[in-house]
């Protein structure tokens, strides 16, 4: 950014003999203009922001009189310098340094910032913006920085170029659900696979901490995939699932965490299952919780219903059983057992 803070110089003070007596300006070593001595008030000078600014006395073969004097002002037209020099009579030649500063725009001073195109841009008034290109973007900065009452400001732009890079994968779903009661069972689907490598499957007891317990190659191919793996030996209790895809740079990307829980290992015996007087159910390692018992017949209807409170109970067969097919149904919490059962005929 190019910033030039406006500054001016004024002379007053008398003088004679051929006028040559001035007040020479430089910024940076480098003269810029040369007001003449006597007369000249508030003559504009642009200097470069954070450049010096010398003042200088400059009297060639000429009769001075005095005292004149110099005065440097800034932006706000506040005194920055100012010098006097006196020569009582005779001819003089000189050149010498009475002020020296560095140029600095007086405040209020401030900057803003605008970039080009917005769209895709987080914040495009500010200094730091997160862009999220949908395609390769080349986006402008423009930086104005301003003072009062006077500041000169040359803007200048920056461009930026933002890149848009794909995911190596897309995914579409993750499952994970009980296989055959006691494995676990995982399907995933992806699409547009670019440099992927295989899936870790993972697997932990808290969520946290994970470890893998298997992996499937990618098929790397376009379109849509389809993948499975079968934990067969899930862990007792609680069990986490994640798929962390490897790309063949090393570099890897996680579904979202699947839960499992393998906890509950109580079950219901039935003996006999097939009988014409009763039956006897048994709850093995069940929870010490009240259970319940329903027996349905293959229209649906309740036939029968006990509030169990003991690991064994006897079921009666009683006038309303016909002979056929029953389903028992035994609830302990918010887990069921389904069990066949057959009425025999006399």
């Amino acid at each position: 950014n190019s910033v030039t803070c406006r500054y001016y110089v004024s002379t007053s003070g008398g003088f004679s003999g051929n006028n040559d007596v001035s007040a020479k300006v430089f910024s940076n070593g480098a003269l810029i203009g040369s007001p003449i001595l006597g007369s000249q008030n508030n003559v504009a000078f642009d200097i470069p922001l954070g450049t010096s600014i010398e003042v200088k006395f400059s009297v060639n073969n000429s009769w001075y009189f005095g005292p004149s004097t110099i005065t440097l002002k800034d932006n706000a037209m506040a005194i920055v310098g100012t010098a006097s020099e006196s020569h009582p009579g005779g001819q003089v030649s000189m050149e010498k340094t009475v002020i020296n500063v560095t140029a600095t725009c007086a405040l209020p001073y401030s900057v803003t910032y605008s970039w080009s195109p917005a769209a895709g841009l987080a914040s495009p008034g500010s200094q730091t913006t997160i862009a999220s290109p949908v395609v390769n973007t080349n986006y402008e900065a423009t930086i104005e920085m301003t003072s009062s009452p006077f500041c000169k400001v040359k803007t200048n732009t920056v461009n930026v170029r933002a890149g848009c890079i794909p995911l190596p994968v897309d995914w579409l779903y993750f499952n994970a659900n009980k296989f055959l009661g006691d494995k676990a069972i995982l399907d995933w689907g992806t699409a547009n696979e670019v440099n992927v490598a295989y899936f870790s499957v993972e697997r932990s007891f808290d969520g946290v901490q994970f470890q893998s317990i298997g992996v499937v190659n990618a098929t790397v191919k376009g379109g849509q995939n389809k993948y499975q793996f079968i934990d067969a030996d899930p862990l007792k209790g609680h069990n986490y699932y994640r798929i962390r895809q490897v790309d063949s740079d090393g570099q890897n990307h996680f579904t979202d965490i699947r839960f499992i829980d393998f906890s509950s290992s109580w079950d219901v015996v039935v003996y006999p299952n097939s009988s014409i007087d009763y039956f006897t159910v048994q709850l093995v390692n069940a929870f010490d919780m009240e259970s319940e018992l329903s027996v349905f017949n293959l229209l649906g209807h309740e036939i029968e219903y006990h509030s169990l409170n003991a690991d064994v109970h006897t079921i009666a067969i009683g006038s309303n059983w016909e002979v056929g097919v029953y389903i028992l149904k035994v609830i302990q919490g918010n887990e069921q057992k389904i069990i066949k059962l057959i009425k025999e005929g006399e």
